[in-house]
């Protein structure tokens, strides 16, 4: 039961806190097929990446020349922080593109094929110089889409498969993988998710009451 209610567990918690790709603590990833190709995509304040890459878009002076030296680093660190695997061979990130923006940066690059039936390793390191950063990983298939948490204590870590009719997986931890695994079903491991939802909502509702007391008076 937890495992379905997961996304909409998530939605709830970036509601209640106001999560966005303008946090510097939070970053979110897209890998989706999109016109016969897969793509993977970043979205993240550039907070963060100013953090990360040790230079403020302020210090670019707008020139067109610094900024592309500064996209260039942008997907270099990326390329290096970014790692997806399959069949013990790395996928090739290609075509990398950035926008560089004063609040959010957005990236993306098409991604090598990506095989059905076969687990899908994903590790994505970028930013873990910044305390507590979190990825909002989501996959997005022919048919279906579902998101993944990679936290720190996992090492930004999780294993996937896709099959031919667009079923996403969440395999087993990655620890545990051998090619002669099978991964079983993933438990519920996190029966605090109820709890933070009813917390979410609560809250949610509480500022609905004040909202509409305010409405109220004003008529």
């Amino acid at each position: 039961m937890t495992r379905t209610l997961l996304p909409f567990t998530i939605f709830c918690v970036m509601l209640c806190f106001g999560v966005s790709a303008h946090s510097p603590q939070v970053s979110m990833f897209t890998l989706s097929y999109q016109d016969k190709q897969w793509r993977l995509e970043g979205n993240f304040s550039q907070a963060a990446v100013s953090s990360v890459l040790n230079q403020t878009i302020q210090e670019l002076a707008q020139s067109d020349a610094q900024l592309e030296i500064y996209r260039k680093r942008l997907l270099a660190y990326l390329t290096l922080s970014i790692s997806l695997q399959q069949k013990g061979q790395s996928l090739k990130l290609m075509n990398g593109h950035a926008k560089i923006g004063n609040h959010q940066t957005d990236i993306w690059f098409d991604v090598e094929t990506i095989h059905e039936d076969q687990p899908l390793y994903i590790q994505i390191s970028a930013f873990e110089e910044i305390e507590h950063h979190t990825h909002f990983f989501k996959v997005r298939s022919k048919t279906s889409a579902r998101t993944i948490l990679l936290k720190p204590k996992e090492s930004y870590r999780a294993v996937i498969e896709i099959s031919a009719d667009g079923t996403i997986k969440q395999l087993a931890d990655v620890d545990e993988y051998t090619e002669e695994t099978n991964f079983p079903e993933p438990e519920d491991e996190h029966p605090y998710l109820l709890v933070l939802l009813g917390i979410c909502l609560l809250f949610t509702l509480i500022g609905f009451q004040k909202t509409l007391r305010l409405m109220l008076r004003g008529w």
